[in-house]
């Protein structure tokens, strides 16, 4: 319920407030998905080439954080589409 009431003040609270968090979403989305698949195609080659060498080395720590990021930059990519939604929700349409 507390997630819930949060994210109805940032999607439907204070416009510029909404505005801001959108801005801070896709800087977010950003950072988080910068050059992600290339790394991810790295570590899949790494230990397909090498196997439980490379998982021991470090590579499944590696997959693991890569896709702790790909989670982090979907939620960044949600509350982005959320304050849109909530923007374009305030803009009075008119039939022509």
């Amino acid at each position: 319920m507390a997630l819930a009431r949060i994210l109805s003040l940032i999607f439907y609270g204070p416009a510029w407030l909404t505005f801001l968090i959108m801005g801070a979403a896709a800087g977010g989305f950003a950072v988080c998905t910068y050059d992600l698949f290339h790394i991810f195609s790295a570590n899949y080659a790494l230990i397909s080439s090498y196997g439980l060498m490379a998982i021991w080395d470090g590579g499944l720590v590696q997959l693991l954080q890569l896709l702790f990021w790909g989670y982090a930059g979907i939620a960044c990519y949600i509350v982005f589409k959320g304050c849109l939604d909530g923007l374009t929700h305030r803009v009075p349409t008119r039939p022509y």
